[in-house]
Order: C-alpha cells, then sequence, then structure tokens
C-alpha cells in the first residue's frame, strides 16, 4: 500500500466490491463484520494484490502485516484486548471451533462447486459489471485458475452435484440446529467471534447464489439461517447497498 499509513488503523486488503453486497469472498466478509462488531478503527483496500501466504484477505496495522483470516481474529484479539467470547465456556468454545471448521473447510468447498462445477462460473464477471477490466482480471487470476483441481485436490470435486446437496443439507441443518430460535449463535445478548465467520459463510451463497442449494434452504426449509443473515446485515451493514457497486 503506497502513501503514509496512520497508526493504530487497521488496513483491511480485500478483493474489490461487487453488485450484490460488500464482498463476494466469505473470508473478506468475515474480517470485515469482525473488525465493525468490535468496532476496531479500519479502513478497506479494494485490490486484487495478494499479501502473505498468496492469499487476501490480510491486513497491515502499525507497520505489520497479517495473513490469514483466523489468524488476523486471534491477532487482533490480542492486540486490542477484545472480549466478544469471554461469556463463552468450554464446550461452547469448542462448539464455535467445530462449527467454524466445517464450514470454513467444507461448507465453503460446496459454494465453490457450486460456482465452478454447476455454473461454470457463468455469471461471475457480472458481479463487477461496473469495471469489466476489473472483472476479467479478477476471473482470469482467481476465479479460472486451478478452481477444478483444486476441487479434486481437496475431495469435494470428485462427486456428483446431488452427493454435493447432501453434503450441503448436512453441514446447513447442522448450523441451524445450533443456532435455534437465537439472535446469535450463543444467545441473544451480543455476537461472538464465530458470528463473523458464520455470517460469512452463509451470506454469500444467500444473495451471491439464488440458484444454489444453499440458498433454496435458507429461504425454505432452514428458514431461521436466512433470518439469521438478514438481521446480522441489518444490524452490521446498515450500509450494504451504499457498499455495493452500481
Amino acid at each position: 500500500m503506497e502513501g503514509k499509513m496512520t497508526d493504530g488503523l487497521v488496513y483491511l486488503h480485500q478483493f474489490p466490491r461487487s453488485t450484490n453486497g460488500p464482498n463476494t469472498s466469505p473470508f473478506c466478509l468475515k474480517l470485515e463484520l469482525f473488525l465493525r462488531m468490535s468496532k476496531i478503527p479500519h479502513e478497506v483496500v479494494s485490490t486484487c494484490e495478494v499479501g502473505p501466504k498468496g492469499k487476501l484477505p490480510y491486513i497491515q496495522v502499525d507497520g505489520e502485516k497479517v495473513a490469514d483470516s483466523d489468524f488476523i481474529v486471534d491477532f487482533l484479539t490480542k492486540k486490542y484486548g477484545l472480549t466478544l467470547d469471554e461469556k463463552l465456556d468450554d464446550l461452547q468454545l469448542a462448539t464455535g471451533h467445530a462449527l467454524q471448521q466445517m464450514l470454513e473447510e467444507n461448507t465453503y468447498w460446496t459454494c465453490t462447486y457450486h460456482q465452478a462445477v454447476e455454473r461454470k462460473f457463468e455469471g461471475t464477471a457480472e458481479l463487477y459489471r461496473p469495471n469489466p477490466g476489473m472483472a476479467m482480471k479478477l476471473l482470469v487470476r482467481f476465479a479460472f485458475r486451478n478452481v477444478n483441481d483444486n476441487l479434486r485436490t481437496q475431495g469435494m470435486g470428485r462427486h456428483s452435484p446431488a452427493e454435493v446437496r447432501e453434503i450441503v443439507a448436512k453441514d446447513l441443518r447442522s448450523v441451524s440446529a445450533i443456532l435455534g430460535s437465537k439472535k446469535y449463535l450463543f444467545g441473544d445478548s451480543s455476537p461472538t467471534a464465530v458470528d463473523a465467520a458464520v455470517f460469512g459463510q452463509l451470506a454469500i451463497p444467500y444473495y451471491h447464489s439464488p440458484d444454489s442449494h444453499h440458498h433454496e434452504l435458507m429461504h425454505g426449509e432452514l428458514s431461521n439461517l436466512g433470518q439469521y443473515v438478514q438481521q446480522m446485515r441489518a444490524e452490521f451493514f446498515p450500509d450494504w447497498d451504499e457498499l455495493s457497486l452500481k
């Protein structure tokens, strides 16, 4: 990042804005929500240039770069003495960790499968239609590059569409059962760090993939998940529409 940086200000480097919401990456959305939930002063830097570990998002603060959304959350929690998870007992912490790992290491790949295998990235460029040059850059660098190979290496790409739908249903039913009728995953009083991760993974298919099984479930059988996404957006992203590209 060029120019003078403000001490104490967190610079969140992430993919550019899209037409349907602040970001198309669940991990970028997770971090932006976490920063808002924690009320940490920050500035979003839209970029296609990856940072440490060859990934986005990453942060810069006080001359230090930190990559990987989980390590970033841990870093910020220690640096700013955050207490989002203080109220959780050991069982809730363990449940939150297991739930987050399921969504980020399994459900995430079902979303990627839907975009790459079932849709073949149809409509992806439309997410960045105000900037076609940026759209092509993103498509070439991140969408088409090795995605199918990555899906096969991870394992999700070896399944049929029907089998992936079963995986989606099992994962989302698990989240729905844990959430129940609560406002947040672990109560009604305040969100925890895992809420940021869960919102990121649910909001992307909810707003960006209307023809996905994820979307179908959240608008039907698992409507509590759809309500959760809507209320989290209303509470922490009241400027959602303004952040979306027009």
